[in-house]
């Protein structure tokens, strides 16, 4: 495991989303050793994540 330790100064998104995205950091970087692999990844999952949440919210609209 890792001996650091994650740490958000400033966001403007939820504490939920900001866990995930901590998660997220920590499981790339056990996959990759390259920078623009790590960045990849994260902004993969990031998306992936945003678009599920945006399908929620459309199919949970007024019917």
């Amino acid at each position: 495991m890792c001996d650091q330790k994650a740490v958000i100064k400033n966001a403007d998104i939820s504490e939920e989303m900001q866990q995930n995205s901590v998660e997220c950091a920590t499981q790339v970087l056990g996959k990759y050793n390259k920078e623009k692999n790590i960045v990849a990844d994260i902004k993969k999952e990031s998306l992936w994540k945003l678009r599920r949440a945006d399908q929620v919210v459309r199919c949970s609209g007024p019917a």
